[in-house]
């Protein structure tokens, strides 16, 4: 390699170094921050029961939601996927009928199945719009 393209990919290395260095103080700063406030309501818990133990509160895992869609579009999606194939499809069928609906690509096909496939569970036990045949892979959904 020439030292031109060294000397570029240097700077480009110490700039993604910098930059990491910068999100491992920040997550330090915010878990200093975090345990301090773990601590100040440990101490508040143990003033209102001061035989409890504020460490057998089982930790919960935080909920990430991530917007793709606004609320309620893609139930809409998924019951408009399953009118227009007008036969019971598959979860990776309704997948690829909103990806292409919406025009995501197919790389967003992996991201969505996991939410298109509780919507489904959704629509078929909560709200009664759609029937589920079969198990697992071989599940095909289609309109109540």
């Amino acid at each position: 390699m020439n030292e031109n393209g060294n000397r570029y990919a240097l700077a480009a290395l110490r700039e993604r170094r910098a930059a990491l260095d910068g999100e491992i103080k920040e997550c330090d700063r915010k878990l200093r921050y975090l345990r301090e406030a773990i601590g100040h309501i440990d101490a508040t818990l143990s003033l209102f029961d001061p035989n409890g133990d504020p460490k057998e509160i089982t930790a919960k895992r935080p909920y990430k939601r991530v917007k793709l869609f606004a609320s309620g579009k893609l139930g809409r999606l998924v019951l408009d996927a399953l009118r227009r194939g007008a036969r019971p499809m598959t979860t990776r069928e309704i997948v690829a009928s909103i990806v292409e609906k919406v025009g995501y690509g197919p790389d967003a096909a992996k991201g969505m199945s996991h939410r298109v496939r509780a919507n489904l569970l959704y629509q078929s036990k909560v709200v009664g719009r759609v029937v589920k045949e079969g198990e697992r892979e071989t599940a095909r959904w289609s309109l109540a």
